[in-house]
C-alpha cells in the first residue's frame, strides 16, 4: 500500500502532529519523536486532510486519495478513546481545510467558510461566501477567550479577520481587513491569542507580521528578491519563531 503524505498538521500546542496518508493516519509526539497513534486504512480509509483538537482524543478527518472511506464533502470526527467515528459534518462541496478549537469547527471551501459549534450541539452557526480560495488557506486562534478566524480577502493581497465569539446564526460576518501584500496571499498563521498575524504571498519574498488589533505592520522578514514558493510555515506559541 503506498504511503503518500497528503497533509501534515500540528496541534495548537505544537507538541504533536498528525500525518494524513494514502494508508491512513498517524499521530506523532514531537519531543521525543514517538508515534502515538496509527489508524489503518481499514479503520479510516485513505486520508486527505486531518486536524487535531489540541492533545485530545478527537481528530478531524477528510477522506481522499485512492481508497476514501467517506465523501470529499464530509468532515468525520474520530474519537480515539472509543476507536470509532462519532461525528459527521457535511457541506455542499469538497472540503479544502478544517480548523478546530474547543468550541468551534471551521470548514473551508473554495468560496465559502462554515462555522459549527463543537464538540457539543454541533449545529451550523454561520455559512458565509468568501473570495476564491482554491487551496483553503485559513488560520484559527486557539485561545477560547479570543477565537478569531482569518482567510484571504476579496482584494488581492488582503486578508479578513473575524471574531467567532460574536458570530451568531442571525448576524453576518463583520470582518477586519488587512492589506498585507501586493500579490495573492498563500500563507496565514495566528498566534494563540490572535493578537499577531503572519502572512506570506505568492511571490514568496517576504513574510509580514501584523498587530491584529491595530492592523499595523510590526515586522517584515525578507528572503531575497527572486520569487519562491512558500510551502509551509507556522508560529510557535509565544510567536518568537516562524519557520
Amino acid at each position: 500500500m503506498p504511503c503518500t503524505v497528503k497533509c501534515i498538521n500540528f496541534n495548537y500546542e505544537q507538541n504533536c502532529f498528525a500525518v494524513a496518508t494514502e494508508a491512513g493516519l498517524r499521530v506523532f509526539n514531537c519531543d521525543p519523536l514517538v508515534e502515538l497513534r496509527n489508524l489503518s486504512i481499514s479503520q479510516v480509509g485513505s486520508v486527505a486532510i486531518c486536524a487535531l483538537l489540541h492533545r485530545t482524543n478527537l481528530i478531524a478527518i477528510v477522506s481522499g486519495g485512492f481508497h476514501p472511506k467517506f465523501a470529499e464533502n464530509a468532515v468525520m470526527i474520530w474519537d480515539d478513546a472509543k476507536k470509532k467515528f462519532v461525528l459527521e459534518f457535511t457541506v455542499s462541496g469538497p472540503v479544502l481545510n478544517v480548523l478546530l478549537t474547543y468550541t468551534r469547527l471551521v470548514v473551508v471551501q473554495a468560496r465559502r467558510v462554515h462555522v459549527f459549534e463543537f464538540p457539543t450541539n454541533c449545529k451550523l452557526i454561520r455559512s458565509e461566501e468568501t473570495a476564491y480560495n482554491p487551496h483553503g488557506f485559513a488560520a484559527l486562534s486557539a485561545d477560547t477567550k479570543s477565537e478569531f478566524l482569518v482567510f484571504p480577502g476579496h482584494k488581492v493581497g488582503s486578508v479578513q479577520l473575524i471574531n467567532l465569539q460574536s458570530l451568531t446564526v442571525a448576524s453576518s460576518l463583520s470582518p477586519t481587513t488587512i492589506n498585507a501584500h501586493q500579490s495573492e496571499v498563500v500563507r496565514l498563521a495566528l498566534n494563540n491569542q490572535a493578537t499577531l498575524l503572519a502572512t506570506g504571498s505568492a511571490k514568496g519574498t517576504v513574510i509580514r507580521v501584523f498587530d491584529t488589533r491595530t492592523r499595523n505592520l510590526l515586522s517584515e522578514f525578507r528572503r531575497g528578491a527572486d520569487p519562491a514558493n512558500l510551502h509551509w510555515y507556522e508560529q510557535i506559541r509565544c510567536f518568537r519563531f516562524i519557520f
